[in-house]
């Protein structure tokens, strides 16, 4: 399975271990964000890890661990050059808009959990 470790450099010390949870493939790709805080790390299966160094735990937590867009599994068709489109809006799917933030079995999350739009 997959293990994020954090080391102090200068003392070549583990500082903290990342395992289990949803962390169970192989990881291809991590990155810190600016404040150093959260790490994003994905793995084999496609996978989007988020590990959390700091108090911004508890938020994190309280977050859906099932996180989709209502648009990310509506069926897809391709016109007469091939170009993949939404089959009922005829869009690309990149334009698309996300609609409702759902589980894995297309349940929207209650309100409180939606994105706010900026």
């Amino acid at each position: 399975g997959g293990r994020v470790l954090l080391i102090d450099a200068p003392t070549a010390t583990v500082v903290r271990e990342f395992a289990g949870g949803s962390m169970n493939a192989p990881l291809l790709d991590g990155h810190f964000d600016p404040s150093g805080e959260r790490l994003a790390v994905t793995d084999v299966e496609g996978k989007l890890n988020l590990v959390v160094t700091s108090d911004a735990t508890r938020q994190m937590q309280a977050a859906p661990a099932e996180q989709f867009f209502a648009a990310d599994y509506s069926p897809l068709v391709r016109d007469s050059h091939f170009n993949v489109l939404d089959a009922q809006s005829h869009l690309p799917p990149h334009l698309m808009p996300p609609g409702l933030l759902v589980d894995a079995s297309g349940r929207p999350h209650p309100e409180a959990q939606q994105p706010r739009a900026p």
